[in-house]
């Protein structure tokens, strides 16, 4: 039930990422390895994660899943982040003890920019944008500065990444500019 495959994905990591959950609870309930790491540092949860079932994402959790960092500095959250699943994420950060403010920031600002690229959805990303600006400037604890960014790019038309609400409100009338985000 451990053995793992060539690239270290169990059966409950395939299980998870394939959205099997009579599978994952059943492997589950057999007492499998929860937290177990792939060659690549994934755990069941990532690959749920990257695949978007969020009933799975719930039973992983309730069974002791955490929210480690696989080899290229990605937790579950930003991975679902990248792959657009915004159920997962809006559950992620609904969760107070399993990210902090900073990480719900970061999630929700990948998401809108997922929203951008793969969904073109420029509202959906702008809605996105703003709960991580009111997440920055109005959440819970004192104002997270966005870093200073590196000096305009000529391949990305010289855009500065947004970080004022006024400036993000300006992006609705510049779909170009908001790509470049």
């Amino acid at each position: 039930i451990e053995a793992a495959n060539r690239h270290g994905h169990t059966c409950l990591m395939i299980a998870s990422y394939r959205g099997h959950i009579q599978i994952t609870k059943y492997l589950l309930s057999l007492g499998v390895e929860i937290n177990r790491k792939s060659v690549r540092g994934n755990t069941a949860l990532h690959d749920c994660a990257e695949s978007g079932t969020l009933e799975i994402m719930k039973i992983l959790l309730e069974h002791g899943a955490r929210m480690d960092v696989d080899k290229y500095g990605l937790t579950p959250l930003m991975a679902a982040a990248v792959a657009g699943h915004t159920d997962i994420v809006d559950y992620l950060i609904s969760i107070p003890h399993l990210v902090n403010r900073r990480q719900r920031i970061d999630g929700l600002e990948l998401l809108g920019a997922t929203c951008v690229d793969k969904k073109r959805d420029m509202m959906m990303a702008y809605g996105y944008w703003k709960r991580a600006l009111e997440e920055r400037y109005r959440g819970d604890g004192p104002i997270i500065e966005k870093p200073t960014t590196s000096p305009r790019v000529a391949a990305y038309d010289y855009v500065q990444e947004v970080t004022e609400f006024e400036q993000l409100d300006e992006l609705l009338a510049d779909p170009d500019e908001m790509r470049m985000q």
